[in-house]
């Protein structure tokens, strides 16, 4: 059995985000994310090596009280796509499963991240 080793935990999550891509905003969806990077589905190509500031708003997480345990909260950082493969849904579509690496984000926005991060995988939701 092959073993994770990134040193984050990695939360398989949809959450809508975005990266703004040569002027012009784009909505992407992650399809997982860490306080190092997201994995998201684009439809569109876009080249390994490029650079993206991204925009994402961390949705809030409540306890099983309903408590709020984690508030809603943006995260702006830039990051670099590292990995690009194309991918056809089952009705022919194309999209590109794409990786982006936070290369340039503040010890704050990671915090963010992976707070966000622990308390979903603490619900459950890993």
């Amino acid at each position: 059995m092959p073993t994770d080793r990134r040193k984050n935990p990695r939360l398989l999550k949809n959450l809508p985000f975005k990266v703004n891509l040569q002027g012009s905003d784009v909505a992407i969806e992650s399809l997982d994310i860490s306080c190092n990077g997201i994995s998201c589905k684009v439809d569109e190509f876009i080249p390994e090596m490029t650079r993206l500031e991204i925009l994402m708003i961390l949705p809030s997480v409540t306890d099983f009280e309903g408590r709020v345990a984690f508030p809603a909260q943006e995260v702006k950082c830039e990051g670099v796509v590292v990995r690009v493969e194309e991918e056809r849904a089952l009705d022919e579509t194309k999209f590109y499963n794409t990786a982006i690496y936070f290369d340039k984000i503040r010890e704050e926005e990671k915090q963010k991240i992976l707070g966000f991060v622990l308390q979903e995988i603490e619900k459950g939701h890993a």
